[in-house]
């Protein structure tokens, strides 16, 4: 049984978040290199240690690895005050370009996916370049899929239940 209640466990989950700056992202919609803010991998494990001990582990579903693009499927498990557990997925994706070697790759797309994950469940990963280039990857993985490809602007609208729709949609789609 967990110690905090649902409403203690997502309070510590959307407290702020350390995040970290870096040069020369690439914008895909001003086609220009800028400086964008992120959250490590290690600052989201960090609060999901602190929140859960642990009682919190990750699985990857499925795999995708094609010429110019990886993608991996993310679930990750969390207990709830009664102790059932739980769990939310999300797809983490990165360009080959970007990060050299396969492992790097599955690493960024793992990590990503699990970021994507903690924040459907309130830790708060701001509006910023990382979010972007995973809106671009999931973009990317619709199409690919046979699927409409949603912008921008309407990923940025998504409320956590319309991206858990997406993702369910990506899995049936990935026959996952």
């Amino acid at each position: 049984m967990n110690e905090l209640t649902d409403e203690e466990v997502y309070k510590k989950l959307s407290a702020p978040i350390k995040t970290e700056r870096r040069k020369g992202g690439f914008n895909k919609d001003t086609q220009e290199f800028e400086d964008y803010e992120y959250i490590k991998i290690e600052n989201i494990i960090e609060r999901l240690n602190s929140t859960w001990g642990i009682n919190w582990s990750f699985e990857i579903l499925k795999e995708y690895i094609g010429n110019e693009d990886v993608y991996a499927m993310v679930r990750l498990h969390y207990p709830l005050s009664d102790g059932t557990m739980r769990f939310k997925d999300s797809v983490g994706g990165t360009s080959k370009s970007t990060a050299p070697g396969l492992a790097n790759q599955m690493k960024k797309s793992v990590s990503l996916g699990l970021v994507k994950a903690a924040s459907l469940l309130g830790i708060d990963i701001k509006e910023n370049e990382s979010t972007k280039e995973q809106h671009d990857d999931i973009r990317d993985m619709v199409t690919q899929l046979g699927g409409q490809r949603p912008s921008e602007e309407r990923l940025k609208t998504l409320n956590f239940q319309e991206a858990d729709k997406l993702i369910e949609s990506l899995k049936e789609r990935l026959q996952v």
